[in-house]
């Protein structure tokens, strides 16, 4: 620890001396959206939680006009496919 006191940069080796261990959960999509459980441990200090900054308004509003722009998207694929699909049956 005294050895990386003070620092310009973080690097790959400091890193890896740090961290213990990284734990990956499955995948969960039951709110439509795909969430993702990570826990760092780290050497010293055990699990170390990451407290994700609030979201403003402004950023709340860019992110669901993004998820508009995916679901209709995803919409117009789903109807693509659905007409080729009838075309190649014909």
């Amino acid at each position: 620890m005294r050895r990386y006191s003070e620092f310009d940069e973080l690097t790959v080796r400091m890193l890896n001396e740090f961290v213990e261990k990284v734990v990956v959960h499955e995948g969960d999509k039951s709110s439509g959206k795909r969430v993702q459980k990570v826990d760092v441990y780290l050497n010293f200090i055990g699990r170390f939680d990451f407290q994700l900054p609030e979201k403003n308004a402004e950023e709340l509003g860019a992110e669901y006009e993004l998820d508009e722009k995916r679901r209709k998207a995803r919409e117009r694929q789903r109807e693509y496919r659905e007409r080729r699909k009838t075309k190649k049956v014909a």
